[in-house]
């Protein structure tokens, strides 16, 4: 695709996460003002107010769906840090514009499909994108058409953008 190998955007991917972790916690605020089953969003003590949703799960179909996209929010937010760390080590050690900005095109794509997928009859495509976003770099994909050896389809995406970055800056150290 020319126009990831024109400009890149895989800076602007970790503010793109960010958001996409936001409007998740915004939609699971807004669920709760329409629901008629779960009280609304306590912004002033908002961990006791998931505590107090998830009790309300076994009876509460708004309850699941509250506390799903909550925890999908806070997943986003536990993983941007090691998310935003590779993808500076990946442009710093010189990998190409067009890999950086399909890894980041990848990650993005498999984190929204995996907020998306919250009923009974999607959990396996959610965890099929959980597993992708995940070892995106160094499992089983192909990148740039190159096959990537990674020890398991679990290696995290960030995790191998690092060893892609580190070989390639002892490359360039001549090591």
């Amino acid at each position: 695709m020319p126009v990831l190998d024109t400009y890149n955007y895989s800076f602007l991917s970790v503010p793109a996460v960010w958001v996409l972790g936001i409007v998740t916690h915004f939609s699971a605020a807004g669920l709760a003002a329409k629901s008629k089953e779960i009280p609304d969003f306590d912004n002033v003590a908002p961990r006791q107010c998931l505590a107090e949703i998830q009790k309300l799960t076994k009876t509460s179909k708004d309850a699941r769906r509250y506390v799903r996209t909550e925890s999908a929010q806070q997943n986003v937010f536990e993983n941007i840090g090691l998310y935003a760390a590779a993808i500076v080590a990946g442009n710093v050690a010189g990998l190409s514009v067009a890999h950086m900005n399909k890894i980041a095109l990848g990650y993005l794509a498999s984190r929204l499909l995996y907020i998306r997928t919250d009923t009974p009859k999607t959990t396996p495509l959610r965890s099929i994108a959980f597993i992708t976003s995940e070892s995106l770099s160094l499992g089983r994909l192909r990148i740039d058409g190159e096959a990537h050896t990674g020890s398991t389809a679990g290696t995290i995406l960030s995790l191998g953008t690092f060893v892609r970055a580190g070989a390639a800056a002892n490359r360039l150290l001549g090591h």
